[in-house]
């Protein structure tokens, strides 16, 4: 009988998922996509292309897997600058609109409460998307 993953793992397992679905859901070619706040060129499955989030995930864990919340990144401004904040806002606003912008900031209280049906039901629904976007490609 195999051991059942514990929800630190699962949840680890759901990152890795969406990270990567971030990422190729801004690319063209499946190969590269764009920083959200610079613009630099990234190439997906390096060390320099991360998923940024523009609230950040440790002080808000319930937007810890928002999709609007979360954008490709380069180390600079993912690290270094701090999620580039300022930037990010300006292109979510241009992106999506400032009310919708409102409203996911208007979340950022909000709790995760995830449980592991919550996890596995995610991690399946991302391996989906994955391979519908990696067709595209």
């Amino acid at each position: 009988m195999a051991k059942q993953r514990t929800l630190p793992q699962l949840k680890k397992q759901l990152w890795n998922l969406f990270a990567e679905y971030i990422k190729l859901r801004a690319s063209s070619d499946g190969e590269y996509c764009r920083c959200f706040t610079c613009g630099k060129s990234l190439k997906i499955g390096t060390q320099g292309c991360n998923a940024g989030h523009y609230l950040p995930k440790g002080a808000y864990p319930g937007l810890y897997f928002h999709e609007m919340n979360v954008h490709p990144q380069c180390y600079s401004c993912n690290g270094p600058k701090q999620g580039n904040q300022i930037v990010f806002r300006e292109n979510l606003i241009s992106k999506y609109s400032e009310d919708m912008v409102m409203a996911l900031e208007s979340a950022r209280h909000e709790p995760s409460g995830w449980v592991r049906t919550d996890y596995m039901e995610k991690i399946e629904h991302y391996k989906e998307k994955i391979r519908t976007l990696k067709l595209q490609f």
